[in-house]
Formats: structure tokens, C-alpha cells, sequence
């Protein structure tokens, strides 16, 4: 038969084309299933061509290549209707001149019984943390006020002297551009025991999922109990609502590993594979459009830090962390504390590489100075949600607020 021909001769589409010429008499189930393996693979090309023209910011191009797809399959393939709605609604760019916003979160709580249960770690978590339902809610509120997440890195230039330059930010018409950050998503021990996941792992489908060590010694996985499954749906399903494929950026520590591996225990028998397991996680999560960034090695304040202490702390997360994760130019304070630019510890930081630097503060901030950026972030937690005005400009924190919070 011609189709059989054509999807040995690797022309699916035409293939499929041809197919549906036919009357629907002359299609058995043995074509129709032929129809279907064929169409599979051509909106596996087709998707994954579409997807590197989207991270290259070639929205035009994503819809042509995505239109055939659509078209074949006339309203059956929703995920690939959103796809290419998106494409084209995205392609239309404007220069964006208002403040950037950057928001940050810390790992999600995931079982607010543990979290909320009384003890001497409560408020730390009521304060500093968001639960699930409270994130989905976040997502759902930002995405309806127009904001779309981009890569930090459109923000600023870095040339190879450590000069820094402002670029022309171009972003969707109507959109406002949203960078988010995670800081800790280390799975710290003292989170594993207060309610958050304990870990990363790729599923079957090669799939980002957490999994939760259980008492009794069972091993449970879930795509729905922290940040980046969550959102790796959200965007599925709201496509613009990540401009060139842009996800976030997740801050590391050293001193707990890396990521959930113990990549700090440089002397263990299995440290090499340690290290090859956290680098899968690692390129696996740029894969899906993560970015990384230092959040210093040990988490300590820089303010009661000597200069060779914050030597010996950033020179450590490099030796350890930057082979799991690979060189970033992104430096996220520990704290959120800033060290100013005549200070010998913010220098060797710069000789290091680092020309990004991000603080916390209220309001949208950023500046840009010869050889480095500074960005305030906002920080999206409990203190956040019950304050009456740190975050009630870009959010309804009457519909976040998680019930399972405590009173008061």
C-alpha cells in the first residue's frame, strides 16, 4: 500500500494525509491503527522542533511547524492546540519598559500535618513556607493577571571581561514579564521531618516526580507535592504562561548536597555515583528549562562571615555543587543580605564569576552597574500572605490562604 511505502520512506505526514483520502469503508482497524502510530511519530518531531524553536524565541516558527499537526487531527489533540495557540499569540513581541517582577518560594509543604503540628518548628514553617494548595492558587491567580515567567538571563549581558550591559527586553504584547526563584530545594533534613517531599526522581516517562520515604519503610512518588511537577502541568496546560520555554531558578546550597544527593560527603565509597545520579536530576531539570544559581555553600549570614570564611564557603559550593549543576553567573544571598560592592567579600564573589546578584526586599528592584546587576526578589510565604502589603498588588491573598494554616 502507497502509506506503508510512505512511512518507510519517513514522510508520516504525508502518510497520514493519504490515509485520510481514504473513504472511511476502506479503513479497517488495521489502517486506523497504522494512522495512529503514524501521527505519533509525527507529533514527536514535530513537537520536539517545535519546542527548540519556542526556546529560541521563535514563536512564528513554532506555529507553522505545529500547524499540520492541529489540522490532521481536527480537534483531538488539545494539548497541541494549546501548544500552538500559544505560539501564536506569543509571537507578537513589544519592548517592555515597567519594573520586573522576581518572586521567590522556598520547597513547598506537602503533608501540612507534619508541618503544623505543634511543635517548636511551626511558625518557622507558617512563616517561611507555602503549601501546595496555596502555590496552585498562586499560579492560577499570576497567570490571570497577565504576568509570564522568562529567563532571568534576557534581564542583563555579561561579556567575557566582566562588563555588563542592559539589553532591550522584549516580551508578548500585553504580558508582564515574571521571573520566579526556589531557594533551598536541597531536601534538608529538617524539612524531610516537618512535611515536604524527600527527593527527586525520573518516572517511566521520564518525567520529573518527587518521592516520600514513609515510616514503615515504603517509598511513595508524586508529580503533585512540590514546585516543579506543579508547574511543569501548569504550563502544559497554560503554555503562555512560560516565554522561550522559561521555568525558574532553583538557588543551592552544598553544605546537605546537592538537590537531595549527598554530594557533600566527598570521602563516601559511592561519592562518583552519588555525583553521576544528581548530575541526571540536574540535566534533566535545565532540560525542562530550570537555570541554577549559588545560594552560598553553608547558608550563612555574610555579615558575620570573614573575608576567608566567604572565600572558603564560595570556593567549596564550586568545588562541589557547580560539577552537579554546571557554571552559573547567579549569586541569591543567603538571607537575603546584601554585601556592598567596595566589601573584599562581594569582590572575590565578582572574581569568581558571579555577576547576578539577587536580595529580598518589597518591591520590584533592579539595577545595573559596570560589572554586575542587582535584583530584589519577593518573597511569596506565609509572613508574605498574611501581610497587608507586601504582595496584595500582584495577588488575592483572600483566595491563597491555606485553611490548614494555623489561627492567629
Amino acid at each position: 500500500m502507497e502509506a506503508v511505502r510512505l512511512s518507510a520512506s519517513g514522510d508520516p505526514e504525508d502518510a497520514v494525509l493519504r490515509l485520510d483520502s481514504l473513504d472511511s469503508q476502506s479503513q479497517t482497524a488495521v489502517l486506523r491503527a497504522l494512522r495512529g502510530r503514524l501521527y505519533g511519530d509525527y507529533r514527536s518531531d514535530a513537537i520536539s522542533k517545535a519546542g527548540e524553536m519556542i526556546r529560541n524565541y521563535d514563536y512564528e516558527g513554532a506555529a507553522n511547524m505545529l500547524a499540520p499537526l492541529v489540522e490532521l487531527q481536527s480537534g483531538a489533540d488539545p494539548e497541541a492546540e494549546r501548544l500552538f495557540s500559544a505560539c501564536r499569540a506569543l509571537s507578537d513581541t513589544e519592548v517592555f519598559k515597567g519594573p520586573v517582577e522576581h518572586i521567590f518560594f522556598h520547597p513547598l509543604i506537602a503533608y501540612p500535618e507534619l508541618a503544623f503540628d505543634g511543635d517548636s518548628m511551626q511558625k518557622g514553617f507558617d512563616d517561611y513556607f507555602v503549601t501546595v494548595p496555596e502555590f496552585k492558587e498562586i499560579l492560577n491567580e499570576l497567570y490571570q493577571r497577565g504576568y509570564i515567567l522568562i529567563d532571568i538571563r534576557l534581564l542583563y549581558k555579561a561579556d567575557e571581561n566582566g562588563a555588563v550591559t542592559k539589553p532591550e527586553l522584549k516580551i508578548p504584547k500585553g504580558k508582564k514579564p515574571l521571573v520566579l526563584s526556589i531557594d533551598d530545594l536541597n531536601f534538608y533534613r529538617y524539612m524531610k521531618k516537618n512535611g515536604m517531599a524527600h527527593g527527586f526522581a525520573i518516572d517511566g516517562e521520564g518525567k520529573i516526580v518527587t518521592f516520600t520515604d514513609r515510616p514503615d519503610g515504603t517509598r511513595t512518588y508524586s508529580d503533585d507535592n512540590e514546585i516543579v511537577p506543579i508547574l511543569e502541568r501548569f504550563v502544559s496546560e497554560h503554555p503562555d504562561f512560560s516565554y522561550g520555554g522559561a521555568r525558574g531558578i532553583i538557588a543551592s546550597t552544598g553544605y546537605e548536597g546537592t538537590l537531595g544527593f549527598r554530594t557533600d560527603e566527598t570521602d563516601a565509597p559511592d561519592y562518583l555515583e552519588t555525583c553521576a545520579e544528581a548530575k541526571k536530576i540536574a540535566d534533566k531539570l535545565k532540560e525542562m528549562g530550570w537555570i541554577f544559581a549559588c545560594h552560598s555553600y553553608g547558608h550563612n549570614s555574610p555579615s558575620k562571615r570573614t573575608v576567608e570564611q566567604m572565600k572558603k564557603d564560595c570556593d567549596r559550593w564550586i568545588e562541589e555543587a557547580r560539577p552537579i549543576l554546571g557554571f552559573t553567573d547567579i549569586y541569591i544571598y543567603p538571607f537575603g543580605e546584601l554585601i556592598k560592592d567596595s566589601d573584599p567579600k562581594f569582590q572575590y564573589l565578582q572574581e569568581r564569576g558571579y555577576r547576578m546578584f539577587c536580595g529580598v526586599q518589597k518591591t520590584p528592584y533592579l539595577r545595573y552597574h559596570p560589572d554586575y546587576v542587582l535584583q530584589q526578589r519577593r518573597n511569596i510565604d506565609g509572613i508574605a500572605l498574611k501581610s497587608s502589603d507586601r504582595i496584595t498588588d500582584m495577588l488575592d491573598v483572600s483566595k491563597i490562604i491555606d485553611p490548614k494554616r494555623p489561627k492567629g
